[in-house]
């Protein structure tokens, strides 16, 4: 018997994708980029400059928060001097100036969310020699909340890292569209966040076609899942499912998870199913769409899917014309 297929909209990590590994023991996954990013030249440049001067940059700051993989390309690109608009001429690459200089007494953190930031950023920081400066930890936030949680949790309450009393100051590297979270939670309770935007995102215009040629592919086989990692591309995959009406807003058959399972018995056709990566995507779909998902991943990692749909209330699939 053939594995079920599992849509997944995110662009597969290269060379290989822990969410490919997990799950394809159990399910076909299927990789279906949703967005574009493009890094901004200026913004390496100033990434670049605050890293040539690192007894400066340890000083003004005490934490970096990365939040995304294309934050962690942004900043990865100024440490390596590879950008595509050019950085600043040097004599000098990052590696050989952090190399002159002595490591703290206290590592100094870097938070992200998830494992697969965690993996991007371990792997940054081991392929610039920079493991004697840096803690990168975090990962088991699951979104911009919980993050600042764990951020003033690990702080002490005080939001000083470094337990010295030194300004509560974090660098954020981000997108040039993202939820203000972080940076709101973090204001209030007293830290300065410098956000550098450094990469802007956009939806790719092929993707709603290419999805619809997916689920094309996929008639017939009973139950299809599609996870969702992010509130961009959203609209477009409830149009491709065809449960949006002309006005742009879902169908009130469609609205729940019990709507769409009975409207896929009654036409005897494919039950496509939704899972979210997290609450913040479920949260927006319900509030911009009215729309129900069927469940959300117990972690935004691979396990967490895995997890979700094998905790589901409808593990076996529904009848099909075959």
């Amino acid at each position: 018997m053939s594995k079920p297929p599992i849509l997944l909209l995110k662009t597969q990590s290269q060379p290989t994708d822990p969410y490919q590994t997990i799950l394809s023991p159990h399910y076909t996954p299927h990789f279906l980029p949703v967005l574009t990013h493009t890094l901004l030249p200026t913004a390496q440049t100033r990434l670049f400059t605050l890293f040539s001067a690192p007894e400066t940059f340890l000083s003004t700051y005490n934490s970096i928060i990365l939040t995304s993989q294309r934050a962690v390309e942004a900043l990865n690109g100024a440490l390596s001097n590879e950008s595509p608009g050019g950085l600043p001429a040097t004599t000098k690459s990052i590696r050989s100036i952090w190399s002159h200089v002595s490591p703290p007494s206290r590592l100094f953190p870097i938070f992200v969310v998830g494992p697969a930031t965690h993996a991007s950023v371990e792997a940054l920081v081991e392929g610039h020699f920079l493991l004697g400066f840096f803690a990168i930890v975090g990962q088991e936030s699951g979104n911009g909340e919980a993050l600042v949680e764990y951020i003033l949790r690990y702080a002490g309450g005080s939001g000083d890292c470094d337990g010295e009393g030194s300004v509560k100051r974090a660098l954020f590297p981000t997108g040039e569209k993202r939820r203000d979270t972080v940076p709101r939670l973090l204001s209030e309770a007293g830290w300065v966040v410098d956000e550098v935007p450094c990469y802007e995102t956009v939806t790719r215009g092929e993707f709603a076609q290419e999805f619809v040629g997916m689920l094309k592919k996929c008639d017939g086989v009973g139950v299809v899942w599609v996870v969702v990692f992010s509130p961009q591309g959203c609209k477009e995959m409830l149009w491709a499912c065809g449960w949006m009406d002309v006005e742009a807003k879902v169908m009130e058959e469609y609205r729940t998870p019990e709507g769409r399972r009975r409207q896929s018995e009654d036409r005897i056709r494919t039950w496509v199913r939704v899972m979210s990566i997290g609450p913040t995507t479920r949260q927006f779909l319900l509030d911009q769409f009215e729309f129900q998902v069927d469940s959300v991943a117990v972690a935004p990692s691979a396990g967490g899917i895995l997890q979700g749909l094998e905790s589901d209330r409808y593990p076996v699939s529904i009848k099909t014309g075959s």
